[in-house]
């Protein structure tokens, strides 16, 4: 296996050329030795949800896409490929911030890890959102391993997620993938940003107040009211109802090939959001170079564009990785079902004020 060095140098070739071939093919090559973490990873997730007993909560796993860790490369100026801590990415929604709180707690405690994984860092965007209004939780693993005598390591990162707040980030992911726009990396325009910012903060307030970490005062009340007028506005200039009845209708339109049964352990999955056209396909375990190879040459074809996008991806449950991914299947009804549930709630308190 070629040194660290080899592969940081990629920064460089994407440098003086974005779409440099070389700096392609390094960094498909470092892809390929993560994808063992996947696995590792997907049985870390499968120990959790056994340990707390986790009801209806979702679990899925993901290889960083090309233009993905690209873009990352560029706008993080000086990452090395190495330490991107999220080229295996994996995700646990759970129903709620009390859920949320057991699964740091039990990761945090070290003895569901293993004597290979240890947690190397850890960001809580929910006490802290980013500037846009996202919140989660993400830990950051460290895999070592050992090949022919030599010890290596690998990093895997994990998001820890309420229904809320997973329902927030699908809406910002797919609205940004359907209007060609990356929310995520900070572009749009500003009445967009204030939309998903006044979203997230009457989601996060609601999930406080749900889950007993506030009590409701008519101050309270009024702020969130008034916060919630604001989100009214903006969706009615930006018709965000018609736009997200659109996207969830587009859903019924693609046709999917998933065999729910199957015990395959791979998928490719496949979208194309202008045609609204969809593919999965599942492979066995044991092919997993030719899944590799698919991928590779699904992605020189796509011509790096965010409006068609191909995933590679380990499954135990088609429907489950449905449910943990919706972006990638363009559904939105959980964040229009958790918004008008709020709606509701606050018209009540609003009745009561006057």
């Amino acid at each position: 296996m070629k040194s660290n060095t080899y592969y940081n140098n990629v920064y460089q070739l994407i440098s003086e050329d974005f779409n440099s071939g070389q700096a392609h093919e390094v960094i498909r090559e470092w892809r390929s030795h993560n994808i063992y973490a996947l696995d590792i990873a997907s049985k870390l997730l499968e120990r959790i949800v056994k340990n707390l007993d986790l009801k209806n909560c979702y679990t899925g796993q993901r290889l960083k896409r090309l233009v993905s860790i690209k873009q990352k490369l560029v706008k993080s100026e000086g990452m090395r490929l190495t330490k991107m801590q999220d080229i295996v990415g994996v995700r646990l929604v759970v129903n709620d911030l009390k859920e949320l709180a057991k699964v740091v707690k039990l990761l945090q405690d070290g003895k569901i890890l293993g004597r290979n994984i240890s947690i190397v860092r850890e960001f809580n965007y929910i006490k802290k959102p980013k500037e846009d209004g996202y919140r989660s939780y993400h830990i950051t693993f460290e895999i070592k391993n050992k090949h022919r005598g030599i010890e290596y390591k690998r990093l895997f990162e994990l998001q820890v997620r309420t229904k809320s707040q997973h329902a927030w980030s699908t809406v910002v992911e797919t609205i940004g993938t359907y209007m060609g726009v990356n929310f995520k990396g900070g572009d749009g325009e500003k009445d967009w940003k204030s939309f998903f910012k006044e979203s997230s903060y009457i989601f996060s307030w609601f999930e406080k107040f749900e889950s007993g970490r506030k009590h409701l005062t008519i101050g309270d009340a009024e702020e969130v009211i008034r916060g919630s007028i604001r989100l009214k506005e903006i969706m009615l200039e930006l018709k965000i109802t018609e736009l997200l009845v659109l996207l969830n209708n587009m859903t019924s339109d693609i046709s999917y090939k998933l065999n729910e049964t199957s015990k395959n352990d791979y998928a490719i999955i496949f979208i194309d959001y202008i045609k609204k056209e969809s593919v999965v396909r599942t492979y066995p375990k044991a092919a997993s170079k030719t899944v590799n190879n698919l991928y590779i040459r699904l992605e020189e074809e796509l011509n790096y564009t965010d409006q068609i996008q191909v995933l590679f991806v380990e499954i135990t449950n088609l429907t489950n990785l449905r449910k943990a991914f919706p972006n990638f299947y363009i559904d939105v009804s959980e964040f229009i079902i958790i918004l008008k549930r709020y709606f509701n709630r606050l018209n009540d308190y609003a009745s009561n004020l006057s």
